[in-house]
């Protein structure tokens, strides 16, 4: 094996040669030494090149948190195909865009997803199906557990070379226009997060990871569990997410490492047996996406058995992982921050013209990274403005705003971006307004994030009813719940007769967030009448909730 060259498929190769009976993969009943994973992916490689996938082309994948989507993801990149992960909280219309996109010749996904997927709009349909688990279906779907014994014990044999510098990946992420894009990925890039998070939370060929957040995002699974097999440590699946199952799980398996965003922190404080769980083994906790508060840190070490000096904040985008991260045992000096770069990252601080600030000033956060996407997939104009080249050097503009301490600290001030983070789930506002929109009843909407103890930030939405319209709260919430996802869809919903805008007409998002708050509260005041959820012309703002 070239180490000059490593890729993400010769990683695992590497850990099948290095310690072929070592635990790999746990998930529930089913487990598999590295020796046995690096043959699965040696048999389902062997399975897309007889499907007629060649370098460049691209697989999606569909699946909970389990060892089907491991063994397609090191499969894809290891002929120098290219993986296309798909939310599975989407609606099938939802799913649609990343196929189409991406023109994924393939798509993997569980049995559970077998509904989903028949309702997928024939353009978006790849040329070949293939699912994993037992189902009786309609659809020319192959059956995964048939592939892989009928490849079994086969080494992939292709012409071509799969080296640093291919695709491996193409990750959605959205950005200010709610348009998804593609964040184009190469082995290099992910590869180099995987160095950066190993280092960052102290993963070695001891660690026991437990796969809690989805790794249909890229955060998860190239930061934490490309991480993993990078050092040879075991993972351990949990499918969805249940507080008491993580818990259960992370005493019985002694697991070390976790990837657990701020609204999962939320759901283990909110269980009343949250102390009677042995989370001694854990070595790092790691939480990122959303804001994470720092008193959930103190419940944690007050009211769990986690010890002290465990919690990792981590800053990342999906365009560059990992950014920085904190430290937990100066956490407490730093409160607020996310830390110093990680290994392979610089971090500035911008103006306008893509100019450092002086230490203390808030601008926008640029990042210069060996794990950096190189590209939006159809949309090089989008990347172009989303980066700039200083002293020979590619920054990419995170569209955070930021300021950096005296002794080098993050610090998230805002988003500049209009996106909302709900349990760790990117909700772009303007996704959400076009759906509210396009109501016959609703003339305006602006959609913003407010702060919720549960899951970091509720959708919330500030809508202007058409002329003469009788319009529910409950009646537009019902409504985008048949068009969105339900991460996506608003739980608080506030009439107003107009949206606040500055003297150029652009809307002040800000201000739409100080009028719903203040409006939601208000309706909550003891002694003041509940909101009737109804508005008609000449009201005053109402308010309704779900």
């Amino acid at each position: 094996m070239d180490s000059a060259n490593l890729t993400i498929g010769e990683i695992l190769r590497r850990d099948a040669n290095a310690f072929p009976d070592k635990l790999a993969v746990v998930d529930y009943d089913r487990s598999f030494t590295y020796a046995e994973l690096d043959n699965e992916v040696d048999a389902f490689s062997s399975a897309l090149l007889d499907m007629g996938v060649r370098k460049g082309d691209r697989v999606a994948a569909l699946f909970f948190n389990q060892w089907e989507l491991l063994v397609t993801y090191f499969g894809v990149t290891r002929i120098g195909a290219s993986i296309v992960t798909i939310n599975n909280r989407l609606l099938p219309v939802e799913m649609a865009f990343p196929l189409r996109d991406a023109r994924c010749k393939v798509l993997v996904y569980a049995a559970a997803f077998e509904q989903a997927v028949a309702q997928l709009p024939d353009l978006a349909q790849p040329e070949h199906l293939v699912v994993a688990g037992s189902v009786e279906s309609h659809l020319a779907a192959a059956e995964l557990s048939s592939l892989l014994d009928e490849h079994r014990g086969q080494r992939p044999r292709f012409a071509w070379q799969v080296s640093q510098a291919d695709e491996s990946g193409v990750w959605y992420t959205s950005g200010t226009t709610g348009t998804p894009k593609g964040a184009i990925v190469t082995h290099y890039g992910s590869i180099w997060s995987a160095v950066g998070t190993a280092l960052a939370i102290r993963l070695d060929e001891r660690s026991r990871i437990l796969g809690v957040a989805p790794i249909f995002h890229r955060g998860a699974m190239e930061d934490i569990h490309l991480g993993g097999f990078l050092v040879g440590a075991t993972h351990f699946m949990l499918h969805r997410f249940d507080a008491a199952t993580m818990m259960k799980m992370i005493q019985s398996h002694r697991i070390t490492h976790a990837f657990i965003v701020p609204s999962m922190i939320w759901a283990v404080l909110s269980l009343p047996d949250r102390g009677s769980y042995d989370l001694s083994s854990m070595v790092a906790w790691m939480t990122a996406s959303a804001p994470f508060p720092e008193e959930y840190r103190d419940r944690l070490e007050a009211d769990t058995t986690l010890l002290k000096d465990r919690v990792f904040n981590v800053y990342g985008t999906t365009e560059s992982l990992i950014n920085a991260y904190l430290p937990p045992e100066i956490a407490r000096q730093h409160p607020g921050s996310v830390g110093w770069p990680a290994v392979g990252t610089q971090v500035s601080i911008v103006d306008g013209d893509h100019n450092e600030v002086p230490v203390g000033e808030v601008g926008e956060i640029a990042l210069s990274s060996a794990s950096m996407a190189c590209g939006y997939l159809g949309h090089p104009e989008a990347w172009a403005e989303a980066t700039f080249e200083r002293e020979g050097r590619l920054w990419y503009l995170s569209g955070d705003l930021g300021r950096i301490d005296k002794d080098r600290c993050l610090y998230i001030v805002d988003r500049s971006k209009d996106m909302v983070i709900s349990g760790g789930e990117n909700v772009y506002s303007i996704e959400v307004e076009l759906t509210l929109v396009h109501h016959s009843a609703v003339a305006e909407a602006a959609v913003v994030g407010i702060p919720d103890e549960r899951w970091g930030e509720m959708v919330a939405a500030m809508v202007v009813p058409r002329q003469g319209a009788v319009l529910t709260a409950e009646e537009l919430i019902e409504y985008c719940s048949e068009r969105l996802a339900g991460y996506k869809r608003p739980r608080l919903i506030v009439f107003a007769e107009a949206l606040p805008r500055n003297s150029m007409g652009k809307i002040q998002k800000r201000r739409v967030v100080e009028m719903v708050r203040a409006i939601g509260e208000a309706s909550q005041e003891p002694g003041r009448a509940g909101p009737s959820g109804e508005a008609s012309p000449g009201q005053s703002p109402m308010v309704a909730s779900s």
